[in-house]
């Protein structure tokens, strides 16, 4: 049983570390929307956005300006979960940055290399490649999930 939770800690550190590119864009993403929407003219806003619209016309009672904050309000909301999952990461890869072998975590979650072409960056062995990533994997699982 505790092998199966470990190995269920250990495949989840793996989806968080591919996602964190794309959270990075979404940020990004999201900062910009909020931006526009901040910059756009209310009733351009109004004929433009569909899901400015959908809000308008949900069923909900909300006149125009409300629905125009609540929809900026969720994407603050989203930019906000998505900022906290990148911190997250952030923090658990200072715990192997300093690490040798740190770049076979940089080369197969952040830059989708093999370990093939890992290790011809890297000068090392496949096996060397693997060996430490797991070893460094099993690092990061622990800053992120702690020790049991």
């Amino acid at each position: 049983m505790e092998h199966s939770k470990e190995s269920n800690r250990c495949r989840e550190t793996e989806r968080r570390l591919y996602r964190y590119k794309t959270l990075c864009g979404r940020i990004r993403d999201h900062r910009r929307d909020i931006e526009e929407l901040n910059d756009m003219n209310f009733d351009a806003l109004r004929r433009s956005s569909k899901s400015f619209v959908s809000m308008l016309k949900s069923g909900m009672r909300m006149d125009p300006q409300d629905a125009f904050e609540a929809q900026i309000g969720v994407l603050r909301s989203y930019l906000a979960v998505d900022e906290y999952e990148v911190r997250q990461i952030r923090r658990a890869l200072r715990y192997v940055r300093d690490d040798p072998y740190y770049m076979s975590i940089e080369y197969k979650y952040f830059r989708n290399m093999t370990d093939e072409e890992s290790s011809r960056a890297m000068k090392c062995s496949l096996s060397t490649v693997r060996r430490n990533r797991s070893r460094l994997l099993n690092r990061i699982c622990d800053a992120l999930y702690g020790a049991g």
